[in-house]
């Protein structure tokens, strides 16, 4: 099972460019990706930490479902940080 980033965004981290878009739009677009982005690596770790159980390594699967749990808690932050925006 792999990951790949598709997005040019992931690749390229200078998200400075914009075309013209407000800082507030800048973010809105960037809190976006990041809390998607998340919810497919929390989603992944979740995967993984269920075969580390089937294949008895309980603590391993245990500390997976800790990052995903982190994860989901990074995203509930970002989401709060896009709410916080002037135009939300």
């Amino acid at each position: 099972m792999t990951h790949h980033h598709d997005t040019p965004q992931h690749h390229h981290h200078g998200h400075e460019s914009g075309g013209g878009l407000s800082l507030e739009e800048k973010l809105e677009r960037l809190l976006t990706h990041w809390i998607d982005h998340n919810g497919d690596h929390a989603n992944t770790y979740r995967d993984w930490a269920a075969q580390a159980e089937t294949h008895d390594l309980a603590q391993v699967g245990a500390l997976l479902l800790k990052a995903a749990d982190l994860t989901e808690e990074i995203s509930r932050q970002f989401e709060a940080a896009r709410q916080a925006l002037p135009s939300a």
